[in-house]
C-alpha cells in the first residue's frame, strides 16, 4: 500500500500515515459522502483532526505497528452545522499504517435512535403500574422493570438470568416453568398464574402474560412479559365457590323438604278429597240444597290445595330433568298436557301446524305448557273459551318461539300494573289472583332453558310467548 496510485481504486476514503503520524498519502473517493479538510503530504494529524481524534488515531496506530491486525475505531468530524460519524479500520503497511475510512452517520444515528427510545422504554416501564420483564430467544431474562424489584424485594442481579425462580411457590414451580418453556420453544403468547414470594415473605398469586418479539423479517428476538397481582381476586373467586357450593347443599336440602312436605300433606288431603265424592255419591239424597254446595265447595278447595303443593313441589325441583334431553314432538307434548287437565265441556283448544320437533327436556316444557294451558283455562269467563297454541321459528337464531293466547278476560285492570312490573322479577311469594308459584315456575324453567318470556294483555284475552332452544344440551352435573 505503499503506492498512493492503489488507495485511487478504493470506493472508500483513506490515509497513510508514517510511524510518527504524518500523512504519506491520502485519498477521497470520486463522489465523497462529506467533504473532509484539506490534508496534504507532509502534515501531521494533528493539523488536520481535532485532538481527541488524533489522539485515538496515534494509539491505535502505535498498537498496530508493535501488534499487527486490524483495528476498528469510531469518530465524530465536526461540520459547519452539525457533526459527521466515521468508522475506520486500520492495518499495517510497509511504511506505517493505512487507514480506511467508512461514514457511517446514518447508521450512527439510527443507533443512537434505539439508545434513546430503549432509554425511554425502561423509564416507562419503571413507573408502569404492572411488574415487566424481557428474556432473550435463550429464555433468560435480561430485564426486570422497578415494579417487579419492588415487588420480590431483590435486587436486578438476583433476578437476572433465570434467578427470578427463586421466588416461585414449589407447587406451582413446575407448572409455571412447563408453560413458560414450551410457550418459548413455540415462540407463541401465554398466560399463567402462580404464587411468587413478595419481598415480605408471603406468597401472593400472579397473573402473568408473555408475548413474543419479532424482527422485521418475523425471526423471534426473545419476550417481553407484564404480571399483576390477583391475590384478592383469587380469594374473591374462592370464597363464591364455597358460597355457591353451600347454596347448592341448601337448596338441595330444600328440594328434599319440599318433596317430603308435599307428600305428607297430599296423602290427609287425598284422603279428604275421596270422602267428600264418596259422600256426594253416597248421600246424594240427603245432601241437597246448601249442603251439596258446601260439600262441592270443600271439594274444590282441597283439589286447589293439592294443585298448590304440586306447583311448590315442582318449583323446588325445577332444573333437576335438564339432563334428561330427547326427541320430541311437542304437538304430542302438548295433547298429553290437555288429556291431564280438566277441559271444560265446550272449551276449545287449537294447535296450529306445524309444531316443531326439538332435542330438549320434555319434563321441563311440559310444565311449562301445563302451567300457561292451566291458567288461561282457570282465569277464564266462559266455558265455551278458545286457546291457541302455536310455534315460530325464530330464524338465524337457535329458539322456536311458542305462543299461547287465549280470548278470555285478559288481566283485570286493577292488576295490569302490578303483573307488568312484577313479571321479570317474579317470585313465588307474589299473588295474582292465585298463589303465583306457576307464573314462578314457568319464568323460572324458561330461563334455565336459555329462553326468555313475554306477556301482552289486551281489554280481551291474555297472550304468553316463551322462546326454547331448538336443541338443548345434555347437562353435565359430576355425576359419575
Amino acid at each position: 500500500m505503499s503506492d498512493p496510485a492503489l488507495l485511487d481504486l478504493l470506493p472508500d476514503m483513506a490515509f497513510e500515515l508514517d510511524p510518527k503520524g504524518v500523512c504519506l498519502s491520502f485519498h477521497n473517493p470520486p463522489k465523497p459522502m462529506e467533504k473532509w479538510p484539506k490534508w496534504t503530504r507532509g502534515k501531521h494529524i494533528r493539523e488536520v483532526f481535532p485532538l481527541d481524534v488524533s489522539k485515538l488515531i496515534l494509539d491505535r496506530s502505535a498498537r498496530v505497528l508493535l501488534e499487527g491486525g486490524v483495528e476498528t475505531f469510531e469518530y465524530e468530524l465536526p461540520t459547519p452545522n452539525t457533526s459527521s460519524w466515521y468508522e475506520g479500520r486500520m492495518v499495517r503497511s510497509q511504511r506505517g499504517t493505512v487507514t480506511f475510512v467508512r461514514h457511517i452517520s446514518e447508521q450512527a444515528h439510527t443507533g443512537q435512535q434505539i439508545r434513546e427510545l430503549e432509554t425511554r422504554f425502561r423509564v416507562m416501564a419503571d413507573y408502569a403500574p404492572v411488574m415487566i420483564w424481557m428474556a432473550g430467544v435463550d429464555s433468560e431474562c435480561y430485564f426486570f422493570n422497578e415494579g417487579w424489584l419492588h415487588f420480590t424485594g431483590r435486587t436486578i442481579e438476583q433476578e437476572l438470568g433465570v434467578g427470578w425462580v427463586e421466588g416461585v411457590h414449589f407447587e406451582d414451580f413446575q407448572r409455571c416453568m412447563h408453560t413458560y418453556m414450551e410457550h418459548f420453544v413455540e415462540g407463541q403468547s401465554f398466560v399463567m398464574e402462580y404464587r411468587l414470594r413478595r419481598a415480605d415473605g408471603e406468597y401472593r398469586w400472579i397473573y402473568d402474560q408473555g408475548v413474543p418479539r419479532f424482527q422485521e423479517d418475523g425471526t423471534m428476538i426473545g419476550f417481553i412479559g407484564s404480571c399483576i397481582d390477583i391475590t384478592e381476586q383469587k380469594e374473591f373467586q374462592n370464597t363464591l365457590t364455597r358460597i355457591n357450593g353451600e347454596l347448592e347443599h341448601v337448596n338441595s336440602e330444600l328440594q328434599q323438604f319440599a318433596y317430603a312436605a308435599s307428600h305428607d300433606l297430599r296423602a290427609p288431603l287425598r284422603a279428604i278429597d275421596s270422602l267428600s265424592q264418596w259422600l256426594i255419591e253416597d248421600l246424594k239424597d240427603v245432601l241437597v240444597g246448601e249442603r251439596q254446595e258446601h260439600m262441592k265447595l270443600l271439594r274444590g278447595r282441597v283439589k286447589r290445595m293439592d294443585h298448590l303443593l304440586t306447583d311448590i313441589l315442582d318449583y323446588a325441583r325445577a332444573g333437576k330433568d335438564l339432563e334428561n334431553v330427547e326427541l320430541v314432538d311437542t304437538k304430542a307434548l302438548i295433547k298429553e298436557v290437555i288429556d291431564l287437565l280438566n277441559i271444560p265441556a265446550g272449551f276449545t283448544i287449537n294447535i296450529t301446524h306445524p309444531m316443531p320437533i326439538l332435542t330438549t327436556t320434555p319434563l321441563s316444557l311440559k310444565r311449562v305448557f301445563m302451567n300457561l294451558i292451566g291458567n288461561a283455562i282457570k282465569h277464564h269467563d266462559r266455558t265455551n273459551g278458545c286457546i291457541t297454541i302455536s310455534a315460530q321459528d325464530a330464524k338465524n337464531t337457535a329458539f322456536f318461539n311458542f305462543i299461547v293466547a287465549d280470548d278470555g278476560p285478559g288481566i283485570p285492570s286493577k292488576f295490569h300494573d302490578k303483573i307488568f312490573q312484577m313479571f321479570q322479577t317474579l317470585k313465588p311469594r307474589d299473588s295474582v289472583e292465585g298463589s303465583g308459584i306457576g307464573l314462578s315456575l314457568v319464568k323460572k324453567l324458561v330461563k334455565q332453558a336459555g329462553g326468555t318470556i313475554t306477556l301482552e294483555s289486551k281489554d280481551r284475552g291474555s297472550t304468553f310467548s316463551f322462546t326454547w332452544p331448538k336443541n338443548m344440551p345434555r347437562v353435565k352435573t359430576g355425576k359419575k
